[in-house]
C-alpha cells in the first residue's frame, strides 16, 4: 500500500514524499494504489508536456499498462537515469536527491509534482481522482 512518508534533510528540499510500498512496472507487484500514484504523477506532468504524450494522457487505472510502461521509459530517458527499466521502486536509504541519477524516481516524480502544483502536491490525499484507499494511505 502506498504511503506518505517523511523524509529527513534533502537537497531537494522535500519533507516529504508519497511512496510505493512494491515495485511499480512490467512483470512487477504492481498494487493497485501504488500504479494509481504513479499514474498521477505521470499525468500531471504529461498535462505539462504536450510534445511527450503521443499516447495520450495516462488513465488513472491502478493497473499497469502499456502507456504506463511507455511514459516510466520515456522519463527515465530525459532524466538522463543510469538505470532505464520502466520500473519504480519505493524509497529508502539516506540517497533522496543528491544527483539527478542517483534519486529514486519515486522522488522524482513527487518532486516534479510539488514543482509543478505545490497545492496538489500537499493535498494529494483530499484528491478525488484518487481511490479511497489510496487517500486513506497517503493522508497525514
Amino acid at each position: 500500500m502506498a504511503e506518505r512518508l517523511q523524509l529527513g534533510p534533502n537537497s531537494l528540499g522535500l519533507s516529504f514524499i508519497y511512496n510505493v510500498s512494491g515495485r511499480v512496472g512490467f512483470k512487477q507487484p504492481n498494487a493497485p494504489d501504488d500504479v494509481q500514484l504513479v499514474q498521477f504523477f505521470l499525468r500531471e506532468e504529461m498535462k505539462t508536456r504536450a510534445d511527450l504524450i503521443p499516447l495520450g494522457i495516462p488513465t488513472l487505472s491502478g493497473k499497469f499498462d502499456a502507456v504506463t510502461g511507455f511514459y516510466l521509459y520515456l522519463w527515465q530517458n530525459k532524466a538522463n537515469r543510469s538505470v532505464v527499466d520502466g520500473i519504480v521502486s519505493p524509497a529508502h536509504g539516506v540517497q533522496y536527491g543528491a544527483a539527478a541519477s542517483s534519486v529514486w524516481l519515486i522522488v522524482d516524480l513527487n518532486n516534479v509534482l510539488k514543482t509543478i502544483n505545490p497545492t496538489g502536491f500537499e493535498k494529494l490525499h483530499t484528491n478525488p481522482d484518487l481511490r479511497a484507499s489510496l487517500r486513506a494511505a497517503i493522508a497525514p
